[in-house]
């Protein structure tokens, strides 16, 4: 494994972790437990890095997006940013048109995680106190990632708390199987193991109502390109300007979540993991910026597979109650395995 130095950030030095194993390599750094790069080979033999990303800590400080990040403490939309639990209201901070987005004005991806490698796994820890961003309880986090020997790359989640705590975390990058700056994503292939989504409402807020994918855009239960029916006539199309929707995934066996193929690259990335949530956001609101090597990204050149429980579960019952209460783990599991189409 190579360490070395990526900058510093408020007076803490920041680390770049490169792990290989098989001749596959990812890399992270300990600001904000950021995946930075993921390089895999394609059909054709050639290693691809198939993550969005920056190559200086500035740019991460300073752009947009949430590229490769870990999200938390509680990761998508908080409706009114806030929310009441035991009869307490607790007002969080309003950074997406009245909502709380990924954890607030400074969330678990603004912050330097101390870092550590152990055996072929890279651990970072991050403790976020009472109060901290609004939220009750004090929350210790360990992000650990890895590489197995069939080519899939963990990031698993752990947390604990000294009382009760709002937790919902997730990871946050971007892939473009065709390789990062390789152009519009609505020509992959994708599939994914849900028959219902959470409608959201004029803020893409999930509000509580379930919708069947049956005759609808939603509807990945066949591999299908993400272009296909992205601009149909479609209220929850039309409101989030593409595919930004949580995906309530079905029982089956193993944790196979979604499927997705480079129609170039012929690059398969199966997404697997323990939660009932998968948001999948297509990279509508992806702005014309200098990636990596200074390519240029642009609209929905980049989508995300976000595991989690489901968004604003704080504000709606019937969604599961996220709150970890002392003598609990919270685990969240995460697999991204790479094959070559040719290898189905």
């Amino acid at each position: 494994m190579k360490v070395c130095f990526f900058g510093v950030h408020n007076g803490k030095p920041v680390k770049k972790y490169t792990l290989e194993k098989n001749g596959m390599s990812a890399s992270v750094i300990d600001y904000g437990a950021t995946v930075v790069s993921i390089k895999t080979r394609d059909k054709y033999g050639v290693y691809v890095d198939v993550v969005l990303g920056y190559d200086t800590l500035e740019e991460y400080e300073n752009n947009g997006g949430y590229l490769g990040a870990s999200i938390g403490r509680v990761a998508n939309r908080v409706a009114n940013a806030g929310f009441t639990y035991n009869g307490v209201r607790y007002e969080l901070y309003d950074n997406d048109n009245g909502n709380s987005l990924h954890g607030g004005k400074e969330g678990f991806d603004k912050k330097v995680w101390n870092s550590y490698v152990e055996g072929d796994a890279v651990v970072m820890n991050y403790t976020s106190e009472d109060g901290e961003e609004g939220y009750f309880g004090t929350l210790s986090v360990t992000a650990t990632f890895f590489i197995d020997d069939d080519n899939g790359f963990h990031i698993v989640y752990n947390a604990v708390t000294d009382s009760e705590s709002a937790v919902n975390l997730t990871n946050h990058t971007y892939f473009n199987l065709n390789g990062h700056g390789g152009g519009s994503i609505c020509g992959h292939e994708m599939k994914i193991n849900s028959s219902c989504i959470t409608s959201i409402d004029e803020n893409l807020v999930p509000f509580g109502e379930f919708l069947s994918v049956e005759h609808t855009p939603f509807d990945f239960r066949s591999f299908k390109t993400i272009g296909r029916d992205i601009s149909l006539e479609c209220e929850q199309l039309e409101i989030a300007g593409g595919y930004d929707h949580n995906f309530v995934l079905d029982e089956k066996d193993g944790m196979l979540a979604a499927e997705t193929i480079g129609e170039r690259s012929g690059i398969k990335m199966q997404t697997f993991t323990n939660q009932n949530g998968l948001q999948f956001y297509g990279g509508n609101f992806i702005t014309p910026v200098a990636g990596k090597g200074g390519t240029r990204y642009d609209f929905r050149e980049g989508f995300c597979l976000e595991a989690q429980s489901f968004p604003n579960a704080l504000n709606v019952e019937n969604f599961g109650e996220p709150v970890l209460r002392y003598g609990e783990v919270y685990e969240n599991e995460i697999i991204y395995r790479f094959s070559t189409d040719e290898e189905k």
